[in-house]
């Protein structure tokens, strides 16, 4: 199975966002930058508009793609695109 992936560096100022992942979730603990799955018919910046919106109710401007990468999970049953974008926080309060 293919997956791809967006995810979000989204700065204010000098600062960046970062979420700890949940107990009983993959990477549980550990700290992450937003974004998730691409969904079938979806463009990536449209995914991760999505996506960071339902993790964080905030709303950012895309600058531009900064990191593309690929890899394979644990089980070898799954393969990975990660497009992480440049953001910039445009409004909302981070729940």
């Amino acid at each position: 199975m293919f997956r791809v992936l967006t995810k979000a560096l989204i700065r204010k100022g000098e600062e960046i966002l970062l979420l700890k992942r949940k107990d009983g979730s993959f990477g549980s603990g550990l700290w992450d930058i937003p974004g998730g799955k691409l969904e079938f018919g979806e463009l990536p910046i449209e995914s991760l508009e999505r996506e960071i919106f339902e993790e964080t109710s905030l709303k950012v401007k895309v600058i531009r793609p900064i990191s593309i990468s690929s890899g394979i999970n644990e089980t070898k049953t799954k393969q990975y695109i990660t497009i992480v974008f440049l953001c910039d926080y445009q409004g909302g309060i981070l729940n």
